[in-house]
């Protein structure tokens, strides 16, 4: 069973993970869309979608 401290945690966790995505979206908008439009249309692999990610988000 989940301690509360512990399910406050990952809720913590949860809700800094979806502002990370939500601002990292917001900032790469266009150069995201176009990659996963690359990654739907099967021109690269989710890996490379999720790379191309997190070098967005580190800029």
């Amino acid at each position: 069973m989940e301690s509360k401290a512990w399910k406050e945690f990952k809720r913590k966790v949860d809700d800094g993970l979806s502002t990370f995505i939500a601002e990292t979206i917001e900032k790469h908008s266009t150069e995201i869309h176009i990659w996963f439009e690359k990654y739907r249309q099967g021109k690269c692999s989710v890996e490379d979608f999720a790379n191309k990610f997190i070098e967005l988000s580190n800029k």
